[in-house]
């Protein structure tokens, strides 16, 4: 008998044709992606830092100006600086035949006009805020809420600041005497409260109080040229400022800081501040957009030297730590999107990532993980950036030059 034909199993070959097919490409993802690149990328690190910038601070804090009710010579019994009690004597006026000799008196010139926010305004952009995330919402476009609810978010925090300044007083004045002395006669003054006191006043106490500094804008209150000068001395009258009271139990200092530079500062976060030769603590209690830059409010309960007469001082701020991821300078770019990395993914395909550095490092800088706020346009916009899981091209500029990217 003839043998008969054994019948090739057509579909048995191309069921293991694409086996092999598909074991290979796995093999090769895994022998090329993992280990042909690993001197063309590598993964990011954490690191943790101490982050320490200068800044010029306002000094924001409580004052009392103390003003004559009497005519006479006054003499000053407590000294400029001294810590005072209530209803210590701190000073004396008599009055004298002649008072005709002119005494030192000095008038507050006029200051600087500073611009101002309006709050009915801001309470109008908060509402159009509202009314357009509620529109989105409806259009079910929730790409853009994220971007909007930040800045919602500022402007809130700002009408906050101003609304809790007016409940703060910050700013007070108090007449001090019993009138009008007779001849020859003697009054001691008692201060009303406890306190620093001090005999110099600049003219803006006023004005750069806790409840009005949130309704200025501080890029121009930053630039004044602000000199304290001996409030009166000599000859006195109803109505001069004798003296002011300074309460120390808390003060503010209000840095500035370049739009982005507000993701290296959280709320509450405690920070050491370096003025001098003196070192003090604080904390942040207030992050609020200004027109070009970014206010953080520190609010500070330690003895500073001299801030009673100061209206600025420079600072060293020191973060205790700060945590993220480590990059090498080799790996950034400069891009139509801005400052980045490129990053690549399993497959092979590279990407662009913005990134947000905190602080360099020799040949590495400090980033920001997974997201970062930066104001566009004036709103504080979400940026998607690098992850723990990333792995960055090692050599930015070669990738960016070999593919003719800009």
């Amino acid at each position: 008998m003839p043998k008969r034909r054994r019948k090739i199993n057509v579909k048995g070959i191309i069921r293991l044709v694409v086996i092999l097919l598909v074991v290979s490409a796995a093999v090769y993802l895994l022998v090329v992606g993992n280990f042909s690149n690993t001197e063309q990328t590598y993964n990011l690190t954490y690191d943790e830092i101490n982050v320490e910038d200068h800044y010029k601070a306002l000094i924001i804090r409580k004052e009392h100006m103390l003003i004559s009710s009497s005519t006479g010579t006054l003499i000053q019994v407590a000294n400029d600086g001294e810590k005072v009690k209530r209803n210590q004597r701190i000073l004396d006026i008599t009055k004298s035949e002649n008072l005709n000799a002119q005494g030192l008196t000095v008038t507050v010139e006029d200051n600087a006009e500073i611009a101002k926010y309006n709050i009915e305004q801001l309470e109008l952009e908060i509402a159009d805020l509202k009314i357009e995330i509620a529109g989105l919402i409806h259009d079910k476009n929730y790409d853009p809420i994220q971007a909007i609810a930040q800045e919602l978010d500022s402007k809130i925090k700002r009408r906050k600041m101003m609304m809790e300044g007016v409940m703060e007083e910050t700013y007070n004045e108090t007449e001090v005497g019993s009138g009008e002395l007779e001849v020859g006669e003697t009054q001691s003054l008692e201060t009303p409260l406890a306190g620093i006191i001090t005999y110099y006043v600049d003219g803006y106490e006023n004005e750069l109080t806790f409840a009005e500094v949130m309704q200025l804008d501080l890029e121009e209150v930053i630039k004044l040229d602000i000199e304290p000068y001996v409030a009166t001395q000599g000859v006195i009258r109803p109505g001069d400022v004798m003296a002011k009271i300074i309460d120390d139990d808390y003060y503010y200092l209000i840095i500035l800081v370049e739009q982005g530079d507000q993701n290296m500062y959280d709320l509450s976060e405690d920070l050491v501040l370096e003025v001098g030769s003196q070192e003090i603590s604080g904390y942040i209690t207030e992050v609020i957009p200004t027109s070009n830059q970014v206010a953080i409010v520190i609010k500070v309960d330690t003895y500073l030297e001299g801030f009673y007469k100061k209206r600025f001082v420079d600072v060293n701020i020191t973060q205790e730590t700060h945590n993220g991821l480590v990059i090498k300078s080799s790996s950034i770019v400069n891009t139509d999107e801005g400052i980045g990395v490129y990053v690549m993914d399993r497959y092979k395909k590279v990407s662009f990532k913005p990134i947000k550095v905190v602080v360099h490092q020799d040949d590495t800088v400090i980033v920001k993980e997974d997201v970062f706020y930066q104001f566009i346009d004036g709103k504080n916009t979400r940026i998607d950036t690098v992850g723990i899981s990333d792995r960055v091209l090692l050599d930015g500029m070669k990738y960016q030059y070999d593919n003719n990217l800009n």
